[in-house]
This record gives C-alpha cells, sequence and structure tokens, in this order.
C-alpha cells in the first residue's frame, strides 16, 4: 500500500506544478467553466442559459487581457483586448458552458468560491484547479483497486496506476478547471463498482455494489454529457446477462448485436 501512496503524492506534487505553472485560462474552456461556477457562487440559484452578472463578466474580460491570453492562443493578438467576457467571444472561439452543461461538477465548485469572492479572481481559479487535482487523484485510486481486483496483483496495480497517473495529457486535464475531472473520477469509480460486483458470488451482496453502480451512472450523467456512451454500454452489458439467463448466449447475443451502432448515433449527434 506504501507504493500506491508515494505514486499519490508524486502526482499530487506534479498536479500543483501543473497548477502553478500553467497560466490562467490557458487549459481547455476554462474561462466558460469558471463563469459558470462563477455565477451559481454568486447568486445562490442554478445559472440558466440567459444568466448574466456584469462584474463576473468584466473581471474575467480584465483578466484574459492581464493574463495575456490573447497573446499565448492568436498568431497577432489585438492590440486593444476586450474588457469583458462577452466581448472577447466576438473575437475568440468560446462557447458558454451556462444553461448547456450538466450541472453538478458546478455545484462543489460553486460553494467554494462563494466564500472566496474577496480573492484575486487569478487565486480563485486556482482553487477551482486543485479540486480537480482531487477528483484526478480518486481517480488514480480508483484504477489502481480496479486493476488490484482483476489482477491480484500488486505489482500490476501499481503498473496499471502509473500508466494513468502519470500520464501527462491525462495530468494536465485533471487539474484544469472544468468538468473533466470529476466526469473522469466517476467514470473510474463506476468501472470499480462493476468489477466489484462482478467478482462477488454471493447474489445478495451484490445488490449493494448494483446500487453504488446506479448512483454512480446517475451522477455520471448529471456531470457531463460525454458520459452517455458508458452508461449505454452498461445497459448493454445488464441487457445480455438478461437475454443470456432468458434465451441462452447465442440467440441473446444476435440480440444486442446492433446495440452498439444505437450507442455510436446516440452518443454522437
Amino acid at each position: 500500500m506504501m507504493r500506491i501512496f508515494v505514486l499519490i503524492i508524486v502526482c499530487a506534487a506534479l498536479g500543483v506544478l501543473i497548477i502553478m505553472l500553467v497560466p490562467p485560462w490557458q487549459m481547455p474552456d476554462e474561462p466558460a467553466h469558471f463563469e459558470y461556477a462563477a455565477l451559481w457562487a454568486r447568486s445562490g440559484q442554478l445559472p440558466q442559459a440567459s444568466s448574466y452578472d456584469d462584474a463576473i463578466d468584466r473581471a474575467l474580460g480584465i483578466s484574459l487581457a492581464q493574463e495575456h491570453f490573447y497573446s499565448y492562443l492568436m498568431p497577432i493578438p489585438p492590440t486593444a483586448p476586450p474588457e469583458t467576457l462577452s466581448a472577447a467571444r466576438e473575437l475568440f472561439f468560446m462557447p458558454r458552458q451556462v444553461g448547456g452543461d450538466p450541472p453538478l461538477a458546478y455545484a462543489p465548485a460553486a460553494l467554494l468560491l462563494r466564500n472566496l469572492q474577496t480573492w484575486p479572481i487569478e487565486m480563485q481559479l486556482r482553487t477551482m484547479r486543485l479540486l480537480s487535482l482531487l477528483y484526478t487523484l480518486g481517480a488514480v485510486l480508483c484504477v489502481y483497486c480496479s486493476a488490484r481486483m482483476l489482477s491480484d496483483s500488486r505489482e500490476v496495480a501499481l503498473a496499471s496506476a502509473l500508466l494513468v497517473g502519470l500520464q501527462p495529457q491525462f495530468l494536465f486535464i485533471g487539474v484544469a478547471a472544468s468538468n473533466d475531472a470529476l466526469a473522469n473520477l466517476l467514470g473510474s469509480a463506476t468501472c470499480l463498482a462493476l468489477i466489484a460486483g462482478g467478482r462477488m458470488q454471493n447474489a445478495r451482496c451484490r445488490s449493494a455494489p448494483i446500487l453504488v453502480l446506479l448512483v454512480l451512472i446517475l451522477a455520471g450523467l448529471a456531470t457531463k454529457r460525454g458520459f452517455v456512451p458508458l452508461a449505454a454500454a452498461l445497459l448493454l452489458i445488464a441487457c445480455a446477462a438478461w437475454l443470456k439467463q432468458v434465451w441462452g448466449r447465442g440467440r441473446g447475443a444476435a440480440c444486442c448485436a446492433p446495440y452498439p451502432a444505437v450507442v455510436y448515433v446516440t452518443a454522437y449527434k
């Protein structure tokens, strides 16, 4: 167990390093994700697509200019940077998350920002990044536990966690102020619950992992639309298992054959 905790500490240190070294707003869609959480924090109510706050809009616009947002991302930055986020969207493609993305990931972020409104906006952003880092560390632990159940080998489990936790792109996205980190945690926890339920021999003992699995799936769907393919795949597994009991392996598999195409169309429509 000591080795996995060492790995978690190393991942946490690398995550903090990324959080501090990557300039504010330079991770995918951070201004839009921050706007969602900040609106919720200030109003105390779930923002709608029409929600707007002039102070937040202006603070984001000023911070983008001060942190050289346009210089990093545009070949020729504007000589007079926009003073608001709304004006920046007319210059730079930055779709709004408010009213579009499911709200669960923004609830704890809003609760966090509610107590930090006197802090500089860049520090508020980095605090949101730290929250994402906690989710990512949880995902690495879930990977370790899943591999441990599947292989009964500490070495294989540690290698699996190393492969995930030290993967640069995963860690970079995993500390961004967005809904991706929570979605990754819920996805890995869902896989862990599925494996735990499958390994239990006693049918009565399986009810707890199944209940946890349902809660995780609902939480995932309330976090990110990209969770739909995983939920659909789990539904396919459940249908195949049920049809196998009712009709036998051959006919059950045949009935499920068109399902992947339906999942693909549903997820990417």
